[in-house]
């Protein structure tokens, strides 16, 4: 079996296991073969701030992606709202 087909395989048997946002955090760090299905299913399941910001330190070619998505905190509004 090549190692393309045997992460296909991996990720079918992992997805299969419900990951949680930190599981496919771990795969999106760790893993660049299989990088972009982790990403793609992180967003089905809705990211946290809190994962879109360890994406942003941690995984230079998704720090973009995720930073788009980044939504602001409320006291990030406040300091903003302060210096008006």
């Amino acid at each position: 079996m090549k190692k393309k087909e045997k992460a296909e395989e991996l990720w079918q048997e992992f997805l299969k296991q419900q990951p949680t946002n930190e599981d496919l955090r771990y795969i999106i760090e760790r893993v660049e073969s299989l990088r972009e299905q982790a990403w793609q299913q992180l967003l089905k399941q809705q990211p946290t701030n809190e994962d879109l910001r360890h994406i942003i330190e941690r995984v230079e070619s998704l720090r973009e992606q995720a930073r788009s998505l980044l939504t602001r905190t409320k006291k990030e509004i406040l300091e903003d709202m302060r210096q008006l």
